[in-house]
Parts: structure tokens; sequence; C-alpha cells
């Protein structure tokens, strides 16, 4: 037994550590000088601008497809009830894509916006004409 724990403590002191060997080479990557870190600060500016880009382009999908929803018929049909609690629904998904992507919804806004004063004149033209009658 004291004879493979002699070759096997020889064989470990006699390689480099690894970890020692890591961290040589990370002092050498994180110098402005080197070569590997212009390289890699290219690389992650790359990879954020094309992850935010990604970002933009899965909020405007998202948010197009809910504005497509937004403009049928059962949105104005729904209860008063059910819309406050869509519109509710909307805000907080508005909210959160803005931070996601980190622009302004404009254009849904005003998309929100004009589905509410259309539902708010149905309903207003529905009770008018129910107490009328």
């Amino acid at each position: 037994m004291s004879s493979l724990t002699e070759t096997s403590g020889s064989a470990y002191s006699d390689s480099p550590d690894p970890i020692k060997e890591a961290g040589k080479e990370d002092s050498a990557t994180l110098s402005n000088e080197s070569p590997w870190y212009h390289l890699r600060k290219e690389a992650t500016t790359f990879v954020s601008q094309t992850l935010q880009r990604g970002r933009r382009n899965l909020w405007h999908l998202t948010a197009s497809r809910v504005s497509v929803l937004l403009s049928s018929a059962a949105v104005c049909t729904a209860s008063i009830h059910q819309f406050l609690k869509n519109y509710e629904e909307l805000s907080v998904f508005i909210l959160t894509g803005e931070a996601f992507c980190g622009i302004e919804a404009v254009e849904f806004r005003q998309k929100l916006k004009a589905v509410c004063e259309n539902y708010f004149t149905a309903f207003h033209r529905q009770n008018v004409h129910v107490s009328d009658l």
C-alpha cells in the first residue's frame, strides 16, 4: 500500500497543478494588453448585442400576436369584470415586456388604448340602449 501511495504521490508532485496553471492563464488573459482579453471583450459585446436584438424581436413578435388577439370582436363582448381583468393583465404584460427588452411599448400601448375606447363606447351604447327599453 505504501508503494502505491508513493507512486501516486510522486506522479502528482511531478505534474503541474491545474488550478495554479488556470490562475496564471486568467491573469494573462485579464491584462489589457493581451490579445485574448480583446478577443474575449469583443465576443462578449457581440453576444450581448445579439441577445439584446433577440429580446426586442421576441417582444415585438409577442406583442404583435397579442395585438391581433385584441382586434378580435370577442374583446368588446366581454363582461366589464372580464375586461378590467384583461386590462390589468395586459398592463403587467406591457411592463414586463418593457423591462425585458429595455424599450417602451408605445405602439402596443396605443393599441390597448384604442381597444379600451372601443370597449367603453360599445359598453355605454349597450347600456343606453337597455335603459331606453
